[in-house]
């Protein structure tokens, strides 16, 4: 247990997490506005929900489906779909929707907090998120894995894609 605690995958998450708390902090506590003036557009949020959903079903099927599959499962799409027989356990879906809900109010909260009104704008505040937050912390926790390059490739484009395209449109699509 004591060599699990000091090995460079907790230490990396550790450091990752802190040092993402520590910016967020650094941000809320530092900012002249009060955190309640945000206004959501709730049907901008539920129209990046549903394309989050739409891209990725496209993006693990169609355009990277069978070399994600063997390369997460070492298994093709038509041996996993043999071995589940029907039966699809829904809980990744239902972690997927709550995890990308999460991730849209919270860009919607940081493209007004830093007054992004275009696309260009909201977009750049994707990129950067995605590369501070998203690229690293999916990085991480697929190298200590062991996952291929392949498959940090695909899921990290994946986030990365969908971080910047809500970031603006989520900018763009302000509620006024």
């Amino acid at each position: 247990m004591q060599l699990f605690l000091f090995s460079p995958y907790v230490i990396g998450s550790f450091a990752c997490v802190t040092c993402t708390l520590f910016s967020i902090s650094y941000f809320i506590i530092h900012t002249k506005h009060d955190l309640n003036m945000v206004k959501h557009n709730y049907l901008a949020i539920l129209v990046m929900v549903i394309i989050h959903m739409a891209v990725g079903a496209l993006w693990y099927t169609y355009l990277f489906g069978d070399m994600w599959a063997i390369e997460a499962f070492g298994k093709t799409p038509a041996q996993m779909q043999a071995e589940m027989q029907g039966d699809m356990d829904p809980t990744p879906f239902i972690i997927n929707i709550i995890g990308v809900i999460f991730l849209c109010f919270f860009i919607s909260w940081l493209v007004q907090r830093l007054g992004n009104t275009s696309f260009g704008s909201g977009f750049m505040t994707g990129l950067y998120t995605s590369l501070g937050i998203v690229l690293p912390i999916i990085a991480i926790h697929y190298a200590f894995l062991m996952h291929s390059t392949t498959l940090i490739v695909i899921d990290t484009s994946m986030s990365s894609l969908m971080t910047m395209l809500t970031g603006g449109i989520l900018a763009a699509w302000r509620k006024k």
